[in-house]
């Protein structure tokens, strides 16, 4: 009886265990699946920008400085600062260049150091260590009186990029450690990381600079009318990609083009009996986009879903000068596909809604 209870026990721990390794598994391929990233920046003063990326993206983050009110006098700058960037290195990466020659004394710092540090600008002195993963340590001094002019919301501390490995949350936060004036006592404004003087600002900035390839997603409903179960062709493209998805059915129905690459694109959408609509500068980037289209049927210039009288007067009214159709509703219009509205148009329309031709077939 002990053996077969012993035996009976070892089996429900198997499977209890085989339970655990499925979930994990699913909760793990449902993250990578979804292949994003949401990063939030934080300045050194608390300042905060959330924005969500795809993995494989390329992201710059942007600290400014302006410390203009924290100055003792407004001929002053700031001589020195000294701080630290940190980041989870599980799901960032630093995209900037460094020396990764282990036996050079400058390993780990970076190569780009004016693109990092702008302020610079050759008149300062600066050093970027990136070797750390998590943690990034930039200083920049000058020995000028007048200091570096930190004096604006748009005065760039620091400029860093990464790029996005795996899916997940992650802060990049920064700490100072040193903030001093370029006054004779080299008043400091932060030190040993305790904010002395709290009248400055690090407002901060995050940005794509690269997508990865298959990125965002584009979705949204379709509106359409006549028949339910008539297909609906979507396509999504530009001058280097071109996305296609099955076919979509039912008057209102759903569309999504999934891993797509930033850029600018063209939306196009066919339905019989339909005129096929193009929705352009469909701007793609790290973000998804929603979209909801609709597509008419052919005389259908009102846009209602029907071509009755109010489309014979509209198509008339623009066939004499009196009114003017424009863009989708000018293509419904022209149901004699001859890139023009006239008297041609207006008769074909009118008999359809007499029952005697059919725009439709």
């Amino acid at each position: 009886m002990r053996k077969l209870i012993a035996v009976m026990l070892v089996v429900i721990m198997i499977a209890s265990l085989a339970v655990v390794s499925i979930q994990a598994a699913d909760t793990d391929t449902a993250a990578s699946a979804a292949g994003k990233a949401t990063v939030t920046l934080v300045g050194i003063k608390g300042e905060t920008v959330t924005k969500t990326f795809n993995v494989g993206d390329t992201i710059q983050t942007t600290v400014y400085l302006n410390a203009a009110a924290a100055l003792s006098d407004p001929n002053n700058g700031i001589s020195s600062v000294s701080a630290v960037q940190n980041y989870d290195s599980a799901i960032l990466a630093v995209a900037n260049e460094y020396n990764e020659d282990q036996d050079d004394f400058d390993y780990g710092l970076a190569t780009d150091i004016d693109a990092i540090l702008p302020i610079l600008n050759a008149k300062g002195n600066g050093i970027v260590n990136l070797r750390i993963p998590g943690k990034t340590v930039y200083n920049s001094s000058t020995p000028a009186k007048a200091g570096f002019k930190f004096t604006t919301d748009t005065s760039p501390l620091v400029v860093l990029q990464y790029t996005v490995i795996a899916p997940g949350a992650v802060t990049i936060s920064n700490t100072a450690t040193t903030i001093a004036e370029s006054d004779k006592m080299l008043t400091r404004i932060v030190d040993r990381g305790e904010i002395k003087n709290s009248n400055f600002a690090t407002p901060v900035a995050l940005e794509l600079i690269s997508a990865a390839p298959g990125g965002a997603t584009v979705s949204g409903s379709v509106k359409s009318f006549l028949s339910n179960t008539d297909e609906i062709t979507l396509t999504l493209a530009n001058d280097e990609n071109s996305y296609t998805i099955d076919p979509v059915t039912g008057n209102t129905a759903s569309y999504a083009f999934e891993n797509v690459a930033s850029g600018t694109y063209t939306l196009t959408v066919a339905k019989k009996n339909h005129v096929t609509r193009e929705y352009k500068d469909v701007a793609v980037a790290a973000e998804d986009v929603t979209l909801d289209v609709k597509i008419c049927p052919i005389g259908d210039v009102s846009g209602n879903g029907t071509v009755n009288t109010q489309d014979v007067a509209m198509v008339n009214a623009h066939a004499q000068k009196l009114f003017t159709l424009e863009d989708y509703a000018f293509l419904c219009g022209d149901v004699s596909h001859n890139n023009k509205i006239n008297t041609q148009d207006v008769a074909m329309i009118n008999s359809h809604v007499q029952k005697l031709y059919s725009l439709w077939s």
